[in-house]
């Protein structure tokens, strides 16, 4: 019996459903021994669920993205997930959220003889520049977006779909959109009006996008126009039924392409940026593809007498959908990373509001009533405005230089550095209701949610945080007790000296479970969404669209792709030759060190800003 059951594990499809079946189910079963009964039944469950489609992923027809994101899981207006169950509560009362966040994310205050307050800042090790966060901004909030009155309610799809631009229900979408038959959007606005209360640099980056689209949607029209059967705009002003049939059309198709673009960017400049890998070649490696399809040899072929006689493989699922968890909304919480040009933007605009600046006695109403009072958002998208920049009165666009300014000033500014006393106190209230909410919510624990990503539990304070002064603090708050540690601060205190990436043997700490967690988040986010995957193909892209996104992995910047968007949107502003251009997430003193090998054909130096015409 045991050697009929080695023969069974290594055989597929077919002949595997037929003799597995016959074994488990047949007179044969209780004759098998129980160790091998699962390995049997784990191999039928794949073959058989891999082999149907559940559900299917594409249609047989024209295939467009919903306006809400509703594609079978990850709707806007959906709970989030909860992608570990926690054990029981402790019967141990935790500790108050404040005195958390006082004793493991305040950053360090001093003060001198005349009470003036300053912050200890502590540049991000890896050269990350403020721009890799302004952009993170954008992934964040495209995938969360926590109801106000229910914060298990999450009201933004979980899909990188570019929902702080286009919206989240066709309601919002129209209100940023110019229906003549060319599929565009209104020029430089966006949906989403949170974007404005953030630092600006996310904004500029959001009205880029929004050029980007225009200027798919421009060559899509163009290129596209006798194989879709498209009428020149021009003539069909007066037939309104055909005219917003055709805008739709080139809409849609110019959406998924946009999308793409932003995609790349995450998957290549914006983690690669994240994990450390920037400095040192690029950031998804080559010509590997998150997207494509992926066939992985047989993890059960290893309970067979000679795995290297019989090779085989397993399909690796993609297109099945997301739905993103409430873990993961407290994993980017990323508060310590903001730079000092935006901290000191955010305490002004406060400040400014409020003619107050003890950031340590404000309310969150307090916080939401300087926001609207610093900028009201006009009700129409078409016409509001951020960092008091002015629309050109006859075009409403931007200026081009003022944009590229805030672009610049984001990539010159070194990001903070993930640590413990790291969050700014003009955001301390953000993370006070974090941690409650996060026990609102019945979040797990730190250690629940390492063993759930494969990576080893911690087995003392002194392990998780390598300061000493923070594991004694984190140890008190929590009894001694690491497995009640909790996630928010767990992960966002977090200090060891390896972060399994990189081989660092001394300071700076680093964290680990928030760069695993990216990175699997990233990876999973990506190759759910079947328009990044199954549905990604000529058909649904056009060969117009299909080969905009190609990636160039021979090119300066290692394959990275925000170069891409930055030299066609602000074509005046982003030299050929200039750091600026090909790696704005790392500063340019950080790239001047990364290429002094090879520093000729680069300019570090910040490019020009054209005359104002």
């Amino acid at each position: 019996m045991a050697e009929l059951t080695k023969l069974v594990i290594p055989l597929e499809g077919q002949k595997l459903i037929v003799l597995a079946m016959l074994l488990l189910n047949g007179p044969y079963r209780k004759a098998l021994a129980p160790d091998l009964v699962r390995p049997i039944n784990d191999k039928l469950v794949a073959v058989i669920y891999e082999r149907m489609p559940h559900p299917p992923r594409n249609f047989a027809a024209q295939d467009f993205r919903s306006v809400d994101g509703a594609d079978r899981l990850g709707a806007a207006y959906m709970p989030y997930a909860q992608s570990v169950i926690p054990g029981p509560p402790s019967k141990v009362a935790l500790p108050s959220p404040q005195e958390v966040f006082d004793k493991l994310m305040l950053r360090e205050q001093t003060f001198d003889a005349d009470g003036k307050r300053t912050e200890k800042v502590v540049d991000n090790p890896d050269g990350l520049s403020s721009l890799t966060f302004a952009y993170g901004t954008l992934v964040i909030h495209s995938i969360f977006r926590s109801g106000l009155t229910d914060p298990k309610l999450n009201e933004t799809s979980s899909f990188f779909d570019l929902s702080p631009l286009y919206g989240d229900d066709i309601e919002e979408q129209l209100s940023v959109r110019n229906r003549t038959g060319r599929g565009l959007l209104a020029p430089d606005c966006f949906v989403d009006d949170r974007i404005l209360f953030l630092p600006p640099a996310a904004a500029a980056l959001l009205v880029l996008f929004n050029r980007n689209h225009n200027h798919i949607a421009g060559e899509l029209l163009k290129n596209e126009k006798e194989a879709r059967g498209w009428t020149d705009p021009v003539l069909l002003q007066w037939d309104t039924r055909r005219r917003n049939k055709q805008d739709d059309e080139i809409f849609e198709l110019a959406r998924l392409v946009n999308c793409v673009h932003f995609v790349n960017i995450v998957i290549t400049d914006y983690v690669g940026g994240v994990m450390g890998r920037t400095r040192d070649g690029g950031g998804w490696p080559l010509n590997a593809e998150v997207f494509d399809k992926i066939n992985l040899p047989d993890r059960a072929i290893t309970y067979a007498d000679n795995p290297s006689e019989f090779l085989m493989a397993t399909h690796v699922s993609r297109g099945d959908g997301n739905l993103v968890s409430t873990e993961f909304n407290t994993l980017y919480r990323w508060h310590a990373v903001l730079s000092e040009i935006d901290v000191k933007w955010t305490e002004d605009i406060i400040a400014a509001a409020l003619n107050r600046r003890d950031f340590e006695n404000l309310t969150p109403e307090d916080y939401i009533r300087a926001f609207r009072m610093a900028q009201p958002p006009h009700e129409d998208p078409k016409q509001r405005t951020f960092a008091r920049l002015v629309r050109n009165p006859e075009t409403n666009f931007f200026d081009d230089n003022a944009l590229a300014k805030l672009i610049f000033d984001a990539t010159e500014a070194p990001a903070g550095m993930f640590r413990a006393n790291g969050t700014p106190l003009v955001l301390g209230f953000i993370d006070v209701r974090g941690i409650q909410r996060a026990r609102d919510v019945g979040t797990c624990t730190m250690n629940e949610f390492r063993e759930w990503l494969g990576l080893p539990k911690y087995t003392s304070f002194e392990e998780w945080n390598k300061n000493s002064k923070v594991a004694a603090a984190a140890s008190e708050l929590y009894g001694g007790e690491i497995d009640r540690l909790e996630l928010y601060p767990g992960l966002h205190a977090e200090g060891i000296l390896g972060d399994g990436l990189h081989d660092y043997s001394s300071e700076p700490l680093r964290v680990n479970t928030t760069r695993n967690g990216l990175l699997l988040d990233a990876v999973t986010l990506i190759r759910g969404d079947r328009f990044f995957t199954t549905a990604f193909n000529k058909e649904n892209y056009t060969e117009t669209g299909f080969a905009d996104v190609q990636r160039d992995i021979t090119n300066r910047a290692y394959g990275g792709c925000v170069h891409k968007v930055l030299m066609r949107t602000l074509p005046n502003h982003f030299p050929e030759d200039s750091v600026y251009t090909w790696f704005p997430m790392t500063t340019p003193a950080e790239m001047k060190k990364a290429l002094a090998a090879n520093p000729e054909g680069w300019s570090f130096d910040r490019p020009a800003i054209p005359p104002a015409k």
